[in-house]
């Protein structure tokens, strides 16, 4: 068994000096942080251990542990590394808030963390589009695009990224520092604290099962999603998409609303992709359970279809398309420990997984708060907790217009998408874009 301890990447010429915009974003995260986190009171830990994952969580989370004084050297991450290959089997789209925490988990500039991800010219979206979309036969039409978000153009900042889930996770590895990483996960949290590097270890649990706390309850809901990168063809992406704006057209059928979300991309696996497609829809496994090819065939037809619609082919589709079936967890937030071990997954998890651009984000902005509680003396749960309030509120909305009145969001939508998506979304925008 090889055990490596993190060394930070040399950013050399790519290397920034912070400036006016890196200052407001650092000081935006401290504000909320200073929020959700109790007043430091001291730290009651030596060490962690963090048993499972290899993701967004568990690198955020370790990046700003380690990154303290206290706990440089003593944090450990046990886990298989990633098995990669070109399929999309997580989320990819980052807002820009949950970029801005990144950075400041790792102490880098924004510019820094994105050209670690993708060196060059950033997937990124300034601008966010909503649509109705009509599917049948391998066509798609659409009604009248309307803004959801910065429709006025006054902004700059960064509304979302296009990355390979993988490729941010791998990316905040390299630029962080004093992380021991362990390639077997230890089976309970007794063998887990054999590996602590001190003697008051807080035993972390981000395996998918729960491994270590037991299992995890479920809501009964799940998600289903397919997703793919796409390629422009001819002159580019047509109307309703247009550069460096998201869109998201939204298909009425069965009575509930499919969600799409389709934003600029960038992949070292796939160099020919510039865009990113995703079709999700909320799924009652209570009910639904044995509708899963059915459901994700349906998905598959409306992703190829407004791509094709829109200037856009998929990229070597039997390769790279992504079909998720994912149970859900209760919308809400989980208890602070079972046993003496913090459930970072579940903390982490803002209601129904993978359907607000929220699965990356509640990764980035909860695992930070977490750490930063860890590091003052205060609880990580309820920092989580704090941290995604706001986002379970306006995910549940989301879940509410697309499962419960699904007719009243496609006529809103139709007539004004301003007024249909007005709130929680388009007010919402501090919790999409970066802070400068």
């Amino acid at each position: 068994m090889t055990i490596t301890t993190t060394e930070p990447t040399d950013l050399g010429d790519a290397g920034r000096r912070p400036g006016p915009r890196d200052a407001a974003r650092r000081a935006a995260v401290e504000r909320q942080l200073d929020r959700w986190c109790e007043s430091d009171t001291g730290t009651d830990y030596d060490s962690v251990v963090i048993v499972g994952g290899n993701g967004i969580t568990t690198h955020t989370f370790a990046a700003r542990l380690a990154r303290d004084p206290r706990f440089a050297g003593k944090v450990v991450l046990a886990g298989p590394p990633v098995t990669e290959d070109r399929r999309l089997k997580a989320g990819v789209s980052l807002r820009g808030y949950a970029a801005d925490f990144i950075a400041y988990a790792l102490g880098v500039t924004l510019d820094e963390f994105v050209d670690a991800v993708t060196p060059g010219q950033a997937p990124v979206a300034t601008r966010q589009t909503v649509c109705m979309a009509d599917v049948a036969d391998g066509t798609a039409r659409f009604s009248r695009v309307g803004p959801w978000q910065n429709h006025r153009g006054r902004l700059d900042r960064p509304i979302v990224y296009g990355f390979r889930n993988s490729a941010t996770a791998a990316a905040i590895a390299r630029l962080s520092a004093g992380v021991t990483v362990v390639p077997d996960a230890p089976m309970s949290a007794a063998e887990a604290r054999d590996l602590a590097l001190g003697s008051r270890p807080l035993i972390v649990d981000a395996t998918r099962a729960g491994d270590l706390v037991g299992g995890r309850a479920t809501s009964g809901w799940g998600i289903a999603a397919a997703q793919v990168p796409f390629r422009t063809v001819g002159d580019g992406v047509r109307p309703p998409m247009d550069e460096r704006t998201a869109l998201a057209p939204l298909v009425r059928r069965d009575g509930r609303i499919d969600v799409g979300y389709y934003t600029p991309f960038a992949d070292a696996l796939s160099p020919e992709a510039s865009w990113y497609g995703i079709m999700a829809r909320p799924i009652d496994l209570r009910t639904e359970g044995d509708r899963k090819d059915a459901e994700l065939d349906v998905l598959t037809d409306e992703l190829l279809a407004i791509g094709a619609a829109s200037g856009l082919e998929p990229v070597d589709v039997d390769e790279t398309i992504g079909r998720a079936w994912v149970p859900a967890p209760p919308w809400t937030a989980p208890e602070s420990k079972s046993g003496g071990v913090f459930d970072l997954r579940r903390a982490v998890t803002p209601g129904i997984a993978a359907y607000y651009a929220d699965g990356m984000t509640g990764s980035a902005v909860a695992g930070t708060a977490a750490a930063e509680a860890i590091l003052r003396g205060g609880d990580p749960a309820a920092a989580a907790a704090s941290a995604l309030r706001p986002i379970r509120r306006w995910n549940w909305v989301w879940w509410f217009e697309t499962v419960k009145v699904p007719w009243v969001a496609d006529r809103l939508t139709r007539l004004s998408p301003p007024v249909a998506l007005a709130w929680p979304h388009s007010t919402a925008i501090k919790r999409w874009s970066s802070a400068a």
